[in-house]
């Protein structure tokens, strides 16, 4: 899969600050890396215990509301070494927002526009 399966130009300039880490990490490293790790996983969860109620609030809204539709938001993104994958959040705009916007070509111009405005092309 590349980019133009998921709706991108191919004309669009992909720029990545991601820096790479070598292949020969010293121990210390790895160990930080490891426990760095471990950390967000517990906290993560954590958070998630503590922002549940809120979460179940939320959905009930979404299902009784004026914009009724799924609470998650799953689009694909491409990832490192050009691998998709799926990413998951709250969903806060209209259902098939993606599609809509892809439908009217004026607002998915201005949509790029302001995209692509920080990079200054």
């Amino acid at each position: 899969m590349n980019l133009s399966d998921l709706g991108y130009s191919k004309d669009i300039p992909v720029q990545s600050s991601i820096r790479e880490v070598p292949a020969s990490m010293p121990n210390t490293s790895k160990i930080y890396a490891v426990c760095k790790r471990t950390l967000d996983i517990i906290l993560a969860l954590i958070g998630l215990i503590i922002l549940s109620p809120g979460f179940i609030i939320l959905s009930i809204f979404y299902l009784y509301g004026e914009n009724k539709g799924p609470l998650i938001f799953k689009q694909k993104r491409v990832g490192k070494n050009g691998k998709v994958f799926f990413i998951y959040k709250f969903r806060s705009m209209v259902v098939d927002a993606d599609k809509k916007l892809k439908e009217n070509r004026i607002l998915y111009q201005r949509a790029l526009a302001k995209m692509l405005y920080p990079l200054k092309l």
